[in-house]
Parts: C-alpha cells; structure tokens; sequence
C-alpha cells in the first residue's frame, strides 16, 4: 500500500484535536458510501482497535484504518485548510476516476 501524506497543518490539526482527546488511541479515517460520486472520507475519534483495523503511524499522528479501507486510502494526502471561515481537512485522491462537483465525494 502506498502511505497516506499528511501536509504539516494537517498533523497540527490532528495532535491538537487528539490532545482533547485523552481516551482516543488515535484517529480514525474510514471510506463511506455517500455523495454523488459513491464514496467520501470520514475523521473521527477511535477509542479501540477492533478486530479487522490498524493502527498507523502516519507522520507521528495515530490512525486506525479497516483493512478494507487500506486501498482505497493508498496514495491520498490530507491537508487542513481554510476556506473562508471555514477550516476542514481535504482530501487529494490520485486513485479517484471521478469527484463531484462540491469536492465531496469521490469514485474509484
């Protein structure tokens, strides 16, 4: 698999949203169906590891990933961005055939 590449505010965002998160093991990003294109990417808090997951280390942030996801988060980068007031984590997809029009959802 292809790592994931996490831009430097990225990782800032991620250790400071799992430094108010004691309980967390780490994030979780997982793929779920949804949008228009059939896929999006979700962030979220991990409290375990569960049977069928992994823990990551990417770029010193800890990621627990199903291993069914693995390949279909080959190769992304994670950014944190701005825009206008608001403030999100964006997803780049090389592995992406098609995006929807608001950069929500992708297809593989």
């Amino acid at each position: 698999m292809n790592a994931m590449t996490w831009t430097p505010d990225a990782v800032e965002q991620a250790k400071r949203l799992l430094g108010t998160h004691a309980e967390a093991v780490g994030l979780k990003i997982s793929v779920e169906p949804s949008g228009c294109a059939g896929h999006s990417i979700r962030i979220d808090y991990a409290q375990e590891v569960a049977s069928g997951e992994r823990l990551i280390d990417c770029a010193g942030v800890p990621l627990v990933v199903s291993e069914a996801d693995l390949p279909m988060l080959a190769g992304i980068e994670v950014d944190y961005v701005r825009d206008g007031l608001n403030r999100m984590f964006r997803f780049r997809n090389p592995n992406a055939r098609e995006v929807c029009g608001c950069g929500e959802s992708f297809a593989l």
